[in-house]
């Protein structure tokens, strides 16, 4: 797998966002996008999952490319909890479900409702999801909001190990060095 941004831009009406990128992602590479807040890490992300079209320049990529991305909502359904909600996106069963969520929140978090669970908890339920979909990029937009180091440290170690046959691309303002193999894009 590859992709290419062949000098991308991004225009929203007369702002211009982003501004002819050159950027290539292989197989299981990590990458962290990195920018104050307002440069276009998100907008990059949204362009790279095609969820928005470039201004100008070209994305090449191969449609077959799943992507499990976090975004900077976490999207829970707040009545459900946190096994339902992995299991929404997933043919896990409850125990391979249970034991992915242990590894990030406590094990009597699992059955609570998730609008009931902390920020930072909700954040990890969100990560868990992420990381039970079958996916070839797993695309995470400030995926440590709302955690502290321990749980940083943490949850990156549950992103390595569960995604150790993915590529990653997380965006952040936030300087945490938890990818240290991490490859950098900084916009701005």
């Amino acid at each position: 797998m590859e992709i290419r941004f062949e000098q991308v831009s991004k225009r929203f009406g007369r702002k211009m966002v982003l501004d002819h990128i050159d950027w290539e992602i292989h197989d299981h590479e990590i990458w962290r996008i990195e920018g104050a807040s307002g440069l276009g890490k998100t907008t990059l992300l949204r362009l790279l999952m095609g969820l928005e079209r470039p201004s100008s320049g070209q994305i090449i990529t191969s449609e077959s490319v799943r992507f499990a991305p976090v975004f900077q909502e976490n999207r829970l359904l707040p009545m459900q909890n946190a096994i339902e909600n992995v299991r929404f996106v997933c043919d896990l069963d409850t125990e391979q479900i249970r034991s992915l969520l242990c590894e990030l929140i406590a094990p009597e978090d699992c059955e609570q409702p998730v609008g009931t669970l902390s920020g930072g908890m909700q954040r990890r339920v969100a990560i868990a999801r992420a990381l039970a979909v079958p996916a070839d990029i797993l695309v995470l937009d400030e995926p440590f909001t709302g955690l502290d180091e321990t749980n940083i440290a943490r949850t990156a170690q549950c992103i390595l190990k569960h995604a150790a046959d993915k590529t990653i691309i997380l965006s952040s303002h936030v300087e945490v060095n938890v990818f240290p193999q991490a490859k950098y894009l900084r916009l701005g």
